[in-house]
């Protein structure tokens, strides 16, 4: 068994290469060895140069001169000698391949899933237990050396990660996931992972969402738009109020509500609390540029709170995000731009304010003052242009003549939802409508004292690589390391990292590791047009081995990577994230990958899992983003994940119980991107496609452990049209998560006389047998909190009585209305005569 590895150990291994090795040498376990070895690796280790080259070829040897017969019975010696072989592929690509294939043909970790040894997964999980308290120990006392506290740290990390596939493989019968017994929903798709998923729902089920017994129980209006998921707090004791199950949502309008999560009749809020006015969309203040006259944002009329907040249940904190302008303090002879031309003037304007607020979830009370987001980092930033047209050739200012980047609440917005770990909150920011100068910021306050302790910037030395991941939330692995994905911009192998996954360390916010993809082509890029519409010939081609595409051309298309946000598999050392190329990428959380060097063919953790193949018509027709977030359940049919991208149908990729990876195949035909050969094989899908246009469905998924017909995906998006640049008309949906196929239940045809407008990028929250989804406002209709669930039960009325008749739904519809006409319905394939319900 792998043992546990202490921070000082740690260090000595990355400083000392000869320790490492010794402390898994195998002879310590296999004695006198064969003497016989395979001529190929013989003549690789008379070729190499380098000491450690060498090691790792004579480990290999090793490895195959050891009689098959006795691999099996020594396997658990053989579990180390994965790890330390997958070390030395990292770290030489030429030898990479062929070790992956000896290690790969070696037996699996131990197993003690028999259920006649616990004691032996007892020691694993002290074992992952020490470790993990050992990798925070190292966190908070770093030696300064920058790349040998990275590297030790990712050593631990791999010995984690070993560690818990080998619980995985060998004590997954021994090691129950007891279901969760809090109706709560305190953060961002239901929890730190992201994983969408609410495993203790008991009353809806595939039996009891069905047309007549679920739908539209009620609805509260607000002030603003519902960009921020709402969040659900059951018996949560208010004073003066008794005791409620508490529905909290955040608007646009920089309010706060809470409001009783079950009665229909309590329409008035528990309270209410506005965090400052919202900011009008367009505007003179933010990004302040014609461009943001001109465009409106996207469909926004204002901005406010638009990320999720997070509660911290033990202590009662909401905290929540806030953009606003501070009236007291104005800017002179600034760039204001004209609301009616758009035309550029001198003038004098507030300042723009971005504050984190802790809020008392009994009252809306603040209990903290709230903290003002700045921050600043050292880097060079990038050239940019003003209101006026004038070339800057950097947004970084000079600090004592050191270049430093500050935090601009004028170009940054507060998107991704908030994550809350170990007593830090943590934030990510965007830009406002892409326009520069902007960059992709993630900043740790402590959850106490709202104290700042650190910040990361995705592109410190270069410009953009924005965190917005259409409102998810930052993610969380099982080790507290933090996952965010970027979007368009700069890129620089471990300096600027747009369109890049990041993985932060928990606290410091050092980046740990990464990955980028090579994309050589893009359908859309590829079709003999720029953006605007102009002839080009020009296409998104790579540069091998310095970034991962042209820069300039995927900027103009828009192609970003992080147009979702990562999703963390729980207890499998995956994430798994996906962007506007509709390839969905299933990562190690133990090493990323850094840059992928290959095509997407021959890259296997990658592949397409939205076709387009679902609309007809240009432009809005052709593309096939992926906004909304996959959703993960480990059901009746293993582990699957769902995802439901633009311009085409909501489909389950079945995960391979332990090697994780989704079934594929060659593409055929014109499937894009060209580049993307290998192609996601559904477990099922849906019969019906998203809209033509975006964003796509926003998911979640409700179940009762992975008890079979309780998963649901309850699925949001557009009713009939594009999204992208309007507010638009909404449905809920309803699909048995075993099958896909048709809906369960559809707004559209339960409720079609109750329309409400699209709350784009906001997943529904389900809690408790209810199913809460946010709206946006139109011009004439406010935005709403609407609430679904199991109906009450009607007696049914007959005018004949409870027997069934002949031409029973004819005399219904003429005497009973629909009360009667679904009693009859029970009737139509009975005989007559047949009792179907009893009269009061």
């Amino acid at each position: 068994m792998l043992l546990a590895i202490s921070a000082s150990e740690a260090h000595r291994a990355i400083a000392d290469p000869e320790h490492r090795y010794h402390s898994v040498n195998p002879e310590q376990y296999f004695g006198e060895r064969k003497a016989e070895s395979t001529f190929y690796w013989e003549t690789r280790l008379k070729r190499a140069d380098v000491p450690e080259e060498r090691r790792a070829i004579s480990q290999v040897l090793q490895i195959i001169a050891y009689p098959p017969a006795q691999r099996q019975h020594d396997r658990q010696a053989l579990t180390e000698l994965k790890v330390e072989l997958r070390y030395w592929a990292s770290q030489y690509p030429r030898l990479s391949a062929d070790i992956n294939r000896v290690v790969d043909g070696l037996p699996p970790f131990p197993g003690f899933g028999d259920g006649n040894n616990a004691n032996q997964c007892d020691e694993l999980q002290k074992d992952i237990d020490r470790n993990e308290a050992n990798l925070r120990h190292f966190q908070q006392f770093l030696s300064g050396e920058r790349d040998r506290d990275l590297q030790a740290i990712q050593l631990l990390h791999e010995q984690i990660a070993a560690l818990r596939q080998q619980q995985l493989e060998g004590c997954r019968l021994a090691v129950p996931h007891p279901e969760p017994q809090s109706k709560d929903v305190l953060t961002q798709h239901n929890n730190n992972q992201r994983t969408g998923a609410v495993l203790n729902e008991t009353r809806l089920t595939t039996n009891t969402v069905q047309p007549g017994r679920f739908g539209r129980l009620f609805s509260r209006d607000v002030d603003g738009d519902i960009y921020a998921q709402p969040l659900y707090v059951q018996g949560l004791t208010t004073p003066g109020n008794g005791t409620h199950n508490v529905v909290f949502v955040a608007t646009t309008n920089n309010s706060v509500y809470a409001f009783d999560a079950d009665n229909p009749a309590a329409s008035d809020p528990l309270w209410k609390v506005s965090l400052g006015a919202s900011i009008p969309i367009p505007n003179a203040y933010m990004a302040n540029t014609p461009t943001s006259c001109m465009h409106g944002l996207y469909n926004m009329n204002q901005t406010g709170i638009t990320a999720t907040p997070v509660i911290d249940r033990v202590r009662n904190i909401m905290y929540v995000v806030s953009v606003t302008l501070d009236p007291n303090i104005l800017r002179l002879g600034v760039p204001i731009i004209n609301q009616k031309d758009c035309s550029v003037g001198r003038g004098r304007k507030p300042v723009v304010v971005i504050k984190l607020h802790a809020l008392d979830i009994r009252t809306g009370a603040h209990l903290r003052n709230p903290q003002k987001v700045t921050a600043a980092v050292p880097g060079t930033g990038a050239a940019y242009a003003d209101a006026y047209g004038k070339i800057h050739q950097t947004d970084a200012l000079n600090n004592g003549g050191r270049p430093m980047l500050f935090f601009n609440p004028e170009q940054q917005l507060p998107r991704a939802g908030l994550l809350l770990s170990n007593g830090i909150v943590y934030l990510a920011f965007g830009s406002y409508a892409d326009i520069e100068p902007y960059h992709g910021w993630v900043i740790a306050y402590d959850a106490t004292t709202l104290k700042q302790l650190a910040a990361y910037v995705t592109t410190p030395n270069g410009a953009a690589g924005g965190i917005w991941q259409a409102g998810q939330g930052l993610a969380e692995d099982e080790l507290g390391f933090i996952y965010a994905m970027s979007g368009n911009g700069s890129f620089d192998p471990g300096i600027n990292q747009s369109n890049s996954f990041v993985k932060l360390a928990p606290g410091s916010l050092q980046l740990t590791d990464w990955f980028t993809s090579i994309w050589s082509r893009y359908p859309e890029i590829c079709s003999n047009t720029n953006p605007d519409g102009t002839s080009t010939s020009r296409c998104c081609s790579p540069k091998p081995g310095v970034a991962p595409y042209d820069d300039d051309c995927l900027t103009a298309w828009d192609a970003d990577m992080g147009s979702a946000g990562p999703l963390v598999i729980p207890q499998r050392g995956k994430v798994v994230g996906g962007g506007k190329m509709g390839i969905l990428y299933l990562l190690d959380t133990a090493g990323l990958g850094h840059l992928q060097t290959t095509s997407e063919a021959q890259f296997p953790r990658s592949f397409q899992a939205t076709i387009a193949d679902g609309c007809e018509g240009a432009p809005a027709a052709t593309t096939h983003h992926i906004h909304g977030s996959p959703v993960f359940w480990d059901g009746p049919n293993g582990p699957v994940l769902y995802v439901w991208g633009e311009n085409d149908f909501l489909r389950a990729y079945a995960l391979d119980t332990w090697t994780n990876a989704a079934r594929t195949k060659p593409a055929t035909g014109q499937l894009p991107p060209a580049a993307a050969t290998r192609v996601g094989i559904p477990l099922f899908q849906s019969k019906s496609v998203a809209p033509c246009g975006m964003p796509g469905s926003m998911l979640a998924l409700s179940a009762q452990g992975a008890l079979a017909g309780t998963g649901i995906i309850w699925a949001t998006h557009p009713l009939a049209s594009d999204a992208v640049i309007a507010n638009v008309p909404g449905v809920l949906e309803a699909y048995d998560a075993e099958r896909l196929g048709e809906p369960l239940w559809s707004s559209a045809s339960d409720d079609p006389q109750f329309g409400f407008l699209f709350g784009k990028f906001t997943p529904p929250t389900i809690a408790n047998g209810r199913v809460y989804i946010g709206t946006f406002k139109g011009n004439a209709t406010p935005a709403k909190l609407v609430v679904y669930g199991l109906l009450p039960v009607v007696q049914p009325f007959c005018p004949h009585g409870p027997k069934c008749v002949e031409n029973c739904i004819p005399k219904c519809e003429a005497q009973g209305g629909q009360a009667c006409q679904a009693s009859c319905e029970c009737c139509c394939s009975k005989p007559a005569g047949t009792v179907c319900f009893q009269p009061k």
